[in-house]
């Protein structure tokens, strides 16, 4: 948010006071003053917030009183201008809560937005420098920003993928493999929340097609501030190294049941 408008805020609550001036100029009704005095509570909500918009709420109560219901110097406890009063506090309060509310849920989603542009930003920096180290490397390597989208992938892991880095680049892994979430979301969110990496998790194929075996790492990315700007991702086929295990494996319990049954 600008200073300037930091600034403006305070002075926001005071609008209903030239509202208030114009109406009278103008020889408004009731229903027309206070048509301009619910506008100047809205306007110093959008600046100022809902505090801001409560303050203006309780200014514009005086002001429809003293100069609007029955013009005077002083506050006037008639039924008829209490009814009125508390009918235009109402109105104002409701919108000084609503709008400040939604006002709230705007700047915290632009601030949201915001940061995330900046993290994005600083991981592309950090993957510009990486990419010419990591594009021949026999390991497949994947960047994915904080928004779990493909940000980087090597060589290695596009033969994995068999897409053009086009048809990847920019979407996230729900997207290509909507079947496969959870095999890698709820495990590089954790990776982000916690900022501990996950090591040596093996991943198999289904078992319908020729099963392949992939060691899997993942890693927190961290940028200049120490937040996170996402998480790489390290594949390994270890499909002969696991075909291997189980050849050994069945090995063992040959020998096993071979030295039983001498014992016999």
């Amino acid at each position: 948010m600008p200073r300037w408008w930091r600034l403006a805020s305070p002075v926001a609550a005071i609008l209903p006071v030239p509202a208030a001036i114009v109406a009278v100029e103008l020889a408004l009704d009731p229903a027309g003053a206070a048509a301009w005095l619910l506008l100047a509570v809205l306007a110093a909500t959008l600046v100022g917030g809902t505090a801001v918009g409560l303050v203006a709420t309780v200014l514009t109560a005086y002001l429809f009183d003293v100069n609007i219901i029955e013009p005077g110097s002083a506050l006037s406890l008639g039924p008829r201008a209490l009814a009125g009063v508390a009918a235009v506090t109402v109105a104002a309060a409701l919108i000084a809560v609503g709008v400040g509310y939604l006002r709230a849920l705007a700047l915290r989603a632009r601030a949201a937005r915001a940061d995330f542009e900046q993290r994005s930003s600083q991981l592309t920096a950090q993957v510009e420098m990486i990419a010419p180290v990591l594009d021949n490397c026999p390991i497949g390597v994947t960047v994915f920003d904080t928004d779990l989208r493909y940000r980087y992938l090597n060589r290695a892991t596009l033969a994995m993928h068999e897409l053009p880095p086009g048809e990847i680049v920019g979407k996230r892994f729900a997207d290509l493999y909507p079947a496969n979430v959870d095999q890698l979301e709820p495990y590089a969110r954790e990776v982000l929340r916690t900022g501990e990496p996950q090591l040596d998790q093996l991943v198999s194929t289904p078992p319908e097609n020729p099963t392949r075996h992939f060691r899997v790492d993942r890693y927190p990315i961290r940028g200049t501030g120490g937040s996170f700007t996402g998480v790489a991702l390290t594949v390994q086929d270890v499909t002969e190294r696991e075909r291997l295990a189980e050849i050994q494996a069945e090995a063992d319990r040959l020998r096993a049941t071979v030295e039983v049954v001498f014992k016999l």
